[in-house]
């Protein structure tokens, strides 16, 4: 689970992060959870970096 708020221009880099980690879907679920960040729509972060994954 990756937690955030206001941290949009570091977001990218922690889901690639977690990615290359990511043993597989079977074994790992990705999770991004936002507390009302007002510095990026992180919605589209995920969708664009998790393509589909997170």
């Amino acid at each position: 689970m990756i937690t955030t708020y206001n941290c949009f221009p570091f977001l990218g880099e922690a889901i690639a992060s977690v990615l290359q980690q990511d043993p597989g879907a079977d074994v790992m679920e990705i999770e991004v959870v936002d507390d009302g960040s007002t510095d990026g729509d992180v919605k589209a972060q995920v969708e664009k970096i998790g393509k589909g994954r997170v």
